[in-house]
């Protein structure tokens, strides 16, 4: 057996580079279809301080990055579907729609 640990994202780049037009692309992707940034940017093995980050700085990412957002915001607005093969939490489908669209779901 190996001493060498494994790594804990075997296909990200390596620590302090930045994240390749490709990843980028692919976060959004996975952020547009799930809302969720931890979770996009797991699957790619990118850190999200360093997605933050570029965030801040680019505003042409920011304003993609929102779209993608807004997307996971509408599609979840369609997650009510009483026979939907999916099983939805809907307090947290609640929180979710509040934080996204605040101007459509107040309190």
């Amino acid at each position: 057996m190996s001493c060498v640990p494994k790594r804990r994202y075997p296909y990200s780049n390596r620590r302090g580079a930045a994240p390749t037009r490709i990843q980028l692309n692919a976060f959004l992707h996975h952020l547009g279809r799930t809302g969720s940034v931890s979770y996009a940017a797991g699957r790619l093995g990118l850190a999200r301080n360093t997605l933050y980050a570029l965030r801040a700085r680019d505003a042409a990412f920011a304003t993609r990055w929102q779209d993608a957002v807004d997307r996971a915001a509408a599609s979840r607005e369609g997650a009510r579907q009483p026979h939907s093969a999916l099983q939805y939490d809907n307090r947290l489908l609640q929180f979710l729609l509040r934080a996204h669209r605040p101007d459509v779901y107040r309190y």
